[in-house]
C-alpha cells in the first residue's frame, strides 16, 4: 500500500546539490571540483528523509564532487538499485566566470548576468553557449528516462541543469528567481512524454510568487 501511494509523488526527482562555499559568496562558477561546504551537509541531511520517503530505485548524479558527496549523504537510508554518473548532468561550463559574482561580471564584461541558462554571455571566452547547454540537458534527460523506464528515478545535478529541463519540458521561460536553493527538490510525473509538476522542497520564495505559485502545494 505504501509503495503504491508513490506514485502521487511522480517518477522522476531533480535535487540541486548542497551549498558550496563560491555558491554561499554568490558566484556563478564553482571548479569541477568545489565540494559541499558544512551548510551544504547539512542542507543533504536535512533532505535525506524526504528521498528515504520518495524511496528512489535509481540514481543518476552529475559526477562533480559536490554532487557525488550530496549523493552520499541523501541516500543514507535509501537503497537504489543502480548508481550511475552521467556527465551531461554536470553544470554548464562558465570558467570565464570564476570568482565573479552578478556585479563582478557587470564590470569586467559588461554582461548583466541574470540567469544561469543566459544567452548574453554565450560570446565570452571559455563559456559552453546556452544552445548547446540546453541541447546536452535535453539529451542527457531523454537518456535518463529511457534507461531508467518504469522505475522511481532520481537526479542529483546542478541549479543549472534544473532550469534547462524546466525550460524544455514544462515550459518555464522566466528568468525570476535567478537560481534554486540549494538541495531544492522538485518532482514531477511523466507520461507519454508528458511531464506534470507533483512535488517541490526548499524552494526560494520568489519561486512561487515570480514562477509558478501552484507548486507551493505540492509539499512532501
Amino acid at each position: 500500500m505504501f509503495r503504491r501511494l508513490l506514485i502521487n509523488y511522480g517518477n522522476l526527482f531533480i535535487l540541486r546539490h548542497g551549498q558550496t562555499t563560491p555558491n554561499a559568496k554568490g558566484y556563478w562558477y564553482n571548479d569541477d571540483e568545489e565540494d559541499i561546504n558544512s551548510t551544504g551537509i547539512e542542507q543533504a541531511r536535512s533532505v535525506a528523509e524526504k528521498i528515504r520517503i520518495i524511496d528512489p530505485e535509481v540514481v543518476f548524479s552529475s559526477p562533480l564532487r559536490r554532487c557525488v558527496h550530496t549523493a552520499e549523504l541523501v541516500l543514507d537510508h535509501a537503497n537504489p538499485s543502480a548508481f550511475i554518473l552521467n556527465p551531461g548532468l554536470s553544470e554548464r561550463y562558465l570558467k570565464a566566470l570564476e570568482g565573479l559574482d552578478s556585479a563582478g561580471i557587470r564590470e569586467k564584461y559588461d554582461v548583466e548576468m541574470d540567469f544561469p541558462t543566459s544567452t548574453r554571455i554565450d560570446h565570452l571566452p571559455d563559456i559552453e553557449r546556452s544552445d548547446i547547454f540546453r541541447n546536452r540537458v535535453n539529451t542527457t534527460f531523454e537518456e535518463i528516462m529511457r534507461e531508467g523506464s518504469g522505475k522511481r528515478i532520481l537526479v542529483i545535478t546542478h541549479g543549472g541543469v534544473m532550469w534547462a529541463f524546466l525550460d524544455i519540458y514544462l515550459g518555464m521561460h522566466t528568468i525570476k528567481p535567478k537560481t534554486f536553493n540549494n538541495c531544492a527538490l522538485l518532482g514531477v510525473n511523466s507520461l507519454h512524454g508528458n511531464f506534470v509538476p507533483t512535488l517541490s522542497v526548499n524552494m526560494r520564495e520568489d519561486w512561487y510568487s515570480h514562477v509558478n505559485p501552484s507548486w507551493r502545494g505540492l509539499p512532501l
